[in-house]
């Protein structure tokens, strides 16, 4: 495994984090940063990197807090190889997920985006349930338009049904009665 250590949080957020495959190993009590915060600014930014924690002076709240956050593992010092080498292991399998995740994600924005105005406004009306007649009355147009669109909006989303095309719309942020993000 190849390790690169940083001197501060400052130092390591200025790396490329979103290109970068591994784990985060970070101390609990940092000068400035404490890992807590560190966990929270990759989350706020979407960075698929995991992080594991390993500290000699921790309590239950603080390592709650931590999972609340959304660390990958809580390590007390010292630790044994074995122990961190699992953590190490695990956090990097769940990073490969978040980062496949994330691909996905970006994927379905990108093809929602090839959908014009008209045909994302249907797309939502269809996302919520509505069917073609509904859609047609609500928008004041035929029938057989709605039903153009419907097709459209399928083949530019590579969607096969109404069901690949509501998981598309859900990894786009977009759920029955929402906007997306």
């Amino acid at each position: 495994m190849t390790v690169a250590a940083f001197d501060s949080a400052e130092a390591f957020f200025s790396e490329k984090l979103t290109e970068r495959k591994g784990c985060a190993i970070v101390d609990l009590c940092l000068s400035g940063m404490n890992g807590i915060q560190i966990q929270k600014i990759l989350a706020a930014q979407a960075i698929p990197l995991p992080v594991i924690i390993l500290t000699g002076h921790a309590d239950i709240p603080t390592c709650v807090e931590a999972m609340k956050a959304g660390v990958d593992d809580f390590l007390m010092k010292p630790v044994s190889r074995e122990t961190l080498l699992a953590s190490v292991r695990t956090a990097l399998a769940r990073g490969d997920r978040m980062r496949a995740m994330a691909e996905q994600s970006h994927l379905a924005k990108l093809r929602l985006m090839q959908l014009t105005e008209r045909e994302y406004e249907i797309m939502k009306m269809l996302v919520n349930s509505a069917s073609n007649k509904e859609i047609a009355r609500c928008l004041k147009i035929s029938y057989r338009t709605v039903e153009k669109h419907r097709k459209r909006i399928l083949d530019k989303t590579g969607s096969s049904n109404l069901l690949e095309l509501l998981d598309l719309a859900r990894k786009n942020g977009l759920t029955p009665d929402q906007e997306p993000n």
